[in-house]
């Protein structure tokens, strides 16, 4: 009887926990609890581990055991391999570094361990498909008027202290993320759910087709290059079956294209040498040079900072900044420190996905998971915090399929 009454609790506790977890998500900065030189510990890493222990104590009281869906079982080999290159790593690693390494891979795999409770959640009918997925959406109208409001108080992040490492973007929208490109992406996913009406009751429709107004037009003032590639792939598979209004679509593109100076001076911009696009090209040719040389285990999980140390692409007095950490490609940057076999792993989660949702015939994932891969291809969205648990939420609820379910509390 206690035994019962327990895990009535625990579930009636475990949604709002949920939602608690993605809102602390859309504080982005201002969640920050702990800082240290080569990064920052987050008041939602603590929800999510918080999550992930409730969860798994409510899981194995029902179940005795978690199923483990195949996309998140590739990840859950991934962050294996991951912790075996950081164990046999070739860099000649000070304790610390080598902890703050270990700590953003038990980060990334808390991530993990929170998609996979969900999942199950979502299996037990204990969480429903559409309520996640509005709970997504409200986060990003969140960040929309955010980004708002940051554009009428500090539309310039020049004025901000330089030691604090931000780049200086100008009359951008950059929300709590204060940066606009992972701000743009995270529409971007925002935006796929929006245009998933299902997710809706009948009578809320019209909020649907607002948010989706909402999340086009902060994907455009963000200016992110990469998030309107990666908005054009989506909208490319989430209208290929209505060529009318995929017609109407790159009409209204090619107007805003010669209409509006701002787009063509970002367009335009990927050939200056000044632009942000040229220090891409030196980051990608870094980045393989370290794949090249350690393409079987890699140099080790989030170790790439000190590889660029060892190869002298950075020195002493940019170690620790934002930048030092990542390169500018996801994938470039898993061969780079978890080899070919990491690699491997972490390209399965998303071909898993893709043939999941060709199973159940949603183009609307499809195109996601290709916008998110390609967008990572300029910059280290997949290892972004917002990215990587919206992104999971996501591709979770596609691998469970669509149907409504009904919730047990």
């Amino acid at each position: 009887m206690y035994q019962s009454i327990l895990k009535s609790k625990l579930a009636r506790f475990l949604f709002p926990l949920f939602i608690l977890c993605l809102s602390t998500l859309s504080l982005g900065q201002f969640s920050v609890i702990y800082k240290f030189n080569e990064g920052s510990i987050y008041l939602f890493d603590a929800l999510i581990a918080l999550f992930d222990l409730i969860g798994i104590v409510y899981l194995l009281s029902i179940k005795k055991s978690a199923k483990i869906p195949l996309p998140i079982l590739f990840l859950v080999a991934f962050c294996a391999l991951g912790a075996s290159s950081l164990a046999f790593t070739p860099l000649n690693l000070e304790p610390t570094e080598f902890l703050i390494s270990v700590s953003y891979l038990v980060r990334f795999f808390s991530y993990v361990i929170f998609a996979l409770v969900t999942w199950n959640l979502i299996e037990l009918r204990v969480f429903q498909v559409d309520k996640i997925q509005r709970a997504i959406i409200y986060t990003g109208l969140f960040l929309f008027v955010a980004g708002l409001i940051q554009l009428i108080l500090l539309p310039n992040l020049e004025t901000l202290d330089p030691t604090l490492g931000w780049d200086p973007h100008k009359n951008r929208m950059a929300s709590t993320f204060f940066d606009p490109n992972f701000l743009g992406i995270y529409f971007v996913i925002c935006l796929a759910l929006s245009l998933k009406q299902r997710i809706l009751p009948k009578k809320f429709a019209s909020i649907s087709y607002l948010s989706t107004i909402i999340f086009l037009t902060g994907i455009f003032l963000t200016f992110s290059r990469s998030a309107w590639l990666a908005t054009s792939v989506l909208l490319f598979f989430a209208l290929l079956r209505k060529k009318s209004l995929l017609l109407v679509s790159l009409a209204i593109v090619l107007l805003a294209v010669f209409a509006v100076p701002r787009i063509q001076t970002r367009i335009s911009g990927v050939t200056d040498p000044q632009d942000s696009a040229s220090f891409r090209l030196i980051s990608w040719k870094n980045t393989w040079k370290v794949a090249k040389e350690n393409w079987v285990f890699g140099v080790g999980y989030n170790a790439f900072r000190y590889a660029q140390k060892e190869y002298g692409f950075l020195d002493d007095s940019n170690l620790t900044a934002r930048s030092g950490a990542g390169s500018d490609s996801s994938l470039l940057l898993v061969f780079a420190t978890t080899g070919v076999f990491g690699l491997t792993f972490f390209a399965g989660f998303f071909v898993s996905t893709i043939l999941t949702a060709l199973k159940h015939i949603d183009p609307i994932t499809v195109g996601l998971i290709l916008a998110l891969l390609i967008d990572s291809l300029f910059i280290n969205s997949l290892f972004y915090p917002q990215i990587v648990m919206t992104g999971l939420l996501s591709m979770v609820v596609a691998a469970r399929g669509f149907e409504p379910l009904t919730s047990a509390m």
